[in-house]
């Protein structure tokens, strides 16, 4: 395989990687937004957990690719992806306590 070859597969798996993202945080933003009453709770959780499992692993694809390129990002795009990843933990303990009624 050429370097034209790999470098373009690897751009290609990083697009894709970049629109499951965010695909996975549009449908999140989805499910939170069905949270609202006049909808039902079944749709909404279902939505939820594909937006956070889509996008979680998305980001995550995103950030391998790019390490594994030997990308030098810079430290918002770090910070950015962290705190990503907290607010996605933040969200599941809330909802985990929600779903059980501490």
């Amino acid at each position: 395989m050429t370097t034209a070859m790999s470098s373009t597969g690897a751009a290609a798996r990083r697009k894709a990687a970049e629109l499951l993202s965010t695909t996975g945080a549009l449908v999140l933003g989805v499910g939170i937004g069905l949270l609202v009453p006049a909808f039902g709770a079944a749709i909404a959780w279902f939505a939820i957990a594909l937006g956070v499992l889509s996008h979680g692993w998305g980001m995550y694809e995103r950030h391998r690719l790019d390490l594994q390129a030997g990308a030098m990002l810079p430290w918002w795009v770090r910070l950015l992806y962290w705190l990503c990843w907290i607010g996605l933990a933040a969200l599941a303990v809330y909802f985990a306590a929600q779903f059980i009624r501490w």
